[in-house]
């Protein structure tokens, strides 16, 4: 029995009573209600546990500023690719574009290529919903067809960055008008024939051949010519073929995914200089960033390094100033020194991951939260507990060479969310030694 049918059903009540709307749904239907995902065009990473721990998608229709936090070489590189290849796939029927944005100069796009080929090799179904009918394609040509869409933007330093942002916002304002645009020109460009033309005299050609003396007549005898000027008209552009229609088409397509690889090295060496102004820039930034990504409902992904947690040095007794004794001092009654306030005390990090364990804190945390829909710590942690005894009794034995043979894992946590409420989800995967993909973590 649905809702309605069951308000309808209920006899009318008296003035004097009244019904609470919270009685008409029961928590059966509260729960169905809060745990069905509105998740229109989420993209997911193709790892389970990852998958759940997002709420089973990852972004939202509205768009989504996403910071992936982690140490070098923990996976946040190839955890991001595999959004990028979940972009570029999925649905194929509408076609998108990634801009990545790259800071650092090792963007690796060969890595992007092998994602779509193994995702394509594992998935019979969208590899024919992407050959289009031509059963003769291979594998390999649809990869590099896909891997067309993917537009790398190489920058140098922070103003690189800005303009590389704002080349994104132009194209996604002024994207849609390009083609209207060249409709025009090309219509300028042709001349229009009149109907009523005016009809222009000719002038008389002069019959007698003047005097060679005479120098004056020799351009009459120069630029008389029997042929009358013909108008000059631009021929119709001709039709495309299909290679380059389809062309066309994937540089039309609009831009669904920015990433940023990645935003520290960008900005870190103006905050060497002047760490106030490059703060209050890179907030202005991230301000206007995540409105681009709000307006035209972007997927927007930031890489940021995590550095480890140092610990706080001990802290000394501040030195006590001794008087110097009264038999020496020729003034009885000294004036009394000011005291000066006690030393303020070096501010530890907090620990932001769930792991005790795991003390590292991601670079910008002052800033970069703030202006973030999600926010993604990516760790590396022993698989078991046999691997935890085995790689932090290393750490104690003060060998810092190696893993200690611990098999290790990479953590994916959620450490602050604006709007699902997923802080403390996790979720855990592998990367391929030799395609560099992430795989399930089997236990």
């Amino acid at each position: 029995m649905s809702i309605l049918e069951d308000i309808t059903q209920q006899p009318p009540s008296s003035p004097d009573q009244f019904i609470l709307a919270a009685s008409l749904l029961s928590d059966s239907d509260l729960d169905d209600i809060f745990d069905t995902p509105s998740k229109p065009n989420g993209l997911r990473t193709g790892i389970k546990s990852v998958d759940d721990a997002l709420g089973g998608a990852f972004g939202r229709e509205e768009g989504a500023v996403v910071g992936i936090s982690g140490e070098r070489g923990v996976g946040k590189t190839g955890l991001s690719l595999s959004l990028v290849t979940s972009l570029l796939l999925h649905p194929p029927s509408s076609a998108s574009c990634a801009a990545i944005i790259d800071t650092t100069g090792n963007f690796d796009v060969f890595r992007i290529y092998t994602f779509l080929l193994l995702r394509l090799q594992s998935d019979a179904e969208l590899l024919n919903q992407l050959r289009k009918g031509e059963e003769m394609e291979s594998v390999e040509d649809v990869a590099a067809k896909v891997l067309e869409r993917v537009k790398i933007m190489r920058v140098f330093d922070f103003e690189g960055l800005m303009e590389a942002v704002e080349e994104v916002r132009e194209e996604l304002n002024g994207g849609s008008k390009s083609k209207n645009i060249h409709q025009e020109a090309t219509i300028i460009a042709t001349p229009v024939q009149e109907e009523d033309e005016p009809k222009v005299v000719k002038p008389t050609r002069k019959e007698v051949i003047g005097d060679s003396e005479d120098e004056d007549d020799d351009d009459d005898m120069l630029f008389n010519c029997n042929t009358d000027a013909k108008p000059i008209v631009t021929p119709p552009p001709p039709n495309p073929e299909p290679a380059e229609q389809e062309k066309q088409e994937q540089d039309e397509a609009p831009i669904s995914f920015v990433l940023i690889n990645d935003i520290s090295s960008a900005i870190t060496p103006m905050m060497k200089n002047n760490y106030v102004q490059a703060s209050t820039l890179l907030a202005t930034f991230l301000r206007i960033l995540a409105h681009l990504t709000h307006t035209h409902g972007l997927t927007t992904i930031l890489l940021n390094p995590a550095y480890p947690i140092r610990p706080t040095p001990a802290q000394q007794p501040p030195a006590q100033n001794k008087e110097p004794s009264d038999y020496n001092n020729p003034n009885p009654y000294p004036a009394p020194h000011p005291q000066e306030p006690p030393p303020r005390p070096p501010q530890q990090q907090q620990l932001i991951s769930i792991f005790a364990s795991n003390a590292v804190h991601p670079a910008l945390y002052t800033i970069l939260p703030q202006f973030l829909d999600l926010h993604l710590l990516v760790s590396r942690l022993p698989k078991r507990k046999r691997d935890a005894q085995a790689f932090y009794g290393q750490i104690m034995s003060r060998n810092a060479a190696g893993t200690g043979g611990a098999e290790m894992v990479s953590v994916v946590e959620v450490i602050s969310d604006r709007w699902d409420g997923r802080v403390g989800q996790w979720g855990v995967f592998t990367t391929s030694p030799s395609s560099g993909s992430l795989e399930e973590v089997r236990l």
